[in-house]
């Protein structure tokens, strides 16, 4: 990518429902004694992701890698390929319901 904001970056992605992410972030800070920074992102448009989302305001984990991707300064292309596999696989999800 381009990111000129930083120079080298470790993620750690969870991949869960809002309540079993909470879980698991409390987990880590008590059984590894680290203080997990939090990255707290601000969508500015809804999800595209088919499944029903708790809030309307919350995006789907993939989603939320591409917005912060974005932020740090990647190329607006490798961001729109993130949310076009959210898009490819809502296809997927409804021909499977059509099964």
């Amino acid at each position: 990518g381009t990111g000129t904001l930083v120079s080298s970056l470790t993620l750690i992605v969870l991949d869960a429902t809002w309540a079993r992410t909470r879980s698991m972030c409390r987990h880590f800070n008590k059984m590894l004694k680290l203080d997990i920074p939090h990255i707290q992102l601000q969508p500015t448009t809804l999800s595209v992701y088919a499944r029903k989302q708790s809030q309307p305001d919350r995006i789907c984990t993939l989603e939320a890698i591409s917005l912060l991707l974005q932020e740090l300064g990647e190329q607006q292309a490798v961001c729109d390929a993130l949310v076009a596999a959210v898009r490819i696989n809502n296809s997927a999800l409804q021909a499977h319901v059509k099964l």
